[in-house]
């Protein structure tokens, strides 16, 4: 039994025998799997080219009843705890200390001998069944070493996990020890923040720290800029000594009424002294040229800053 244990109800139909086969014994309703697109695409990020159109939290549950005594961990245990980003298209990872290692595909999950200590694991009681969780620390470290490595997505999956699990940089710090290397850990986590709302805000940040590095200025997170006492908006990354406000926006302000509120904004913040700059999923490349364009613009031939003139 872990430390902490939870109720909770199954928000997808599992059942013996149905539409869509996801596991050697459970079925899902063909309206309850993703976009065969969406699975397709991250497929070619997956080692093996599986695509996964089953939800990672209901494939991981429906493994987890098939393998009693499994502790479920990595991408399928972070779906479970709530992360709302990057955890599908992976294999299910079940920890079975007296299981043979195996590898995942389509209908069986990937196992591992080692992963999960006594004092990490979580019980999920999901429709008065118990589920053993790896904490969202450890959850975390087992995703780390089933992707990449590489800053860019190791970054982003800690940003989403300290930001919507509220995982403490200590606690993933500790989880690690023995089972990712501690510079390559220490690294990131430095890197990493629990402000990003999304993993292309995380990429956004990363870019403008880099850009942001070279000219010596300062770069503040969900920097808020006020109007005679009102809140016009909050950016969410600020170059301070320019008063450079940098947006990402996502799909939601695509909307008519959106675009209405977000040129009020803009309009407002140049008022106040700052330029805003907002980039979408399509304009993020060109960020790092266009900001560094920008900045040069703001000094004198000379080389000396204009900030403030």
């Amino acid at each position: 039994m872990g430390m902490h244990s939870f109720h909770v109800d199954c928000p997808w139909s599992l059942s013996r025998d149905g539409e869509v086969r996801i596991s050697r014994r459970h079925y899902l309703p063909e309206a309850e799997l993703l976009p065969a697109d969406e699975a397709n695409l991250r497929a070619r990020a997956h080692p093996r080219g599986v695509a996964y159109r089953a939800p990672a939290g209901a494939r991981a549950l429906a493994h987890a009843v098939e393998n009693p005594g499994c502790v479920i961990s990595g991408f399928g245990a972070l779906a479970l705890h709530g992360l709302p980003y990057l955890v599908e298209g992976h294999d299910t990872l079940l920890v079975a200390p007296r299981a043979t290692n195996q590898v995942g595909d389509e209908h069986r999950p990937a196992v591992r001998r080692r992963g999960c200590r006594p004092s990490e694991v979580w019980t999920f009681h999901i429709n008065g069944y118990p589920f053993r969780v790896a904490c969202p620390a450890a959850a975390t470290i087992q995703a780390l070493k089933e992707i990449p490595r590489e800053e860019l997505p190791a970054v982003q999956l800690l940003d989403c996990v300290r930001r919507f699990l509220g995982a403490q940089p200590s606690e993933i710090f500790d989880a690690g020890r023995h089972r990712l290397s501690k510079e390559w850990l220490q690294h990131i986590l430095r890197l990493s923040s629990p402000h990003p709302d999304s993993p292309k805000e995380t990429e956004m940040r990363l870019l403008v720290e880099e850009v942001a590095n070279r000219f010596g200025l300062t770069v503040r997170e969900q920097h808020p800029v006020h109007q005679s006492g009102r809140l016009i908006t909050v950016f969410d990354l600020a170059l301070i000594e320019p008063r450079v406000g940098i947006m990402y926006d996502g799909r939601h302000h695509w909307d008519y009424q959106q675009r209405q509120k977000d040129a009020l904004i803009n309009l407002d913040v140049t008022a106040e002294g700052w330029t805003p700059l907002r980039f979408s999923s399509g304009t993020l490349p060109e960020l790092p040229a266009r900001l560094e364009r920008l900045l040069s613009d703001k000094y004198r031939a000379g080389g000396k800053p204009t900030w403030g003139k």
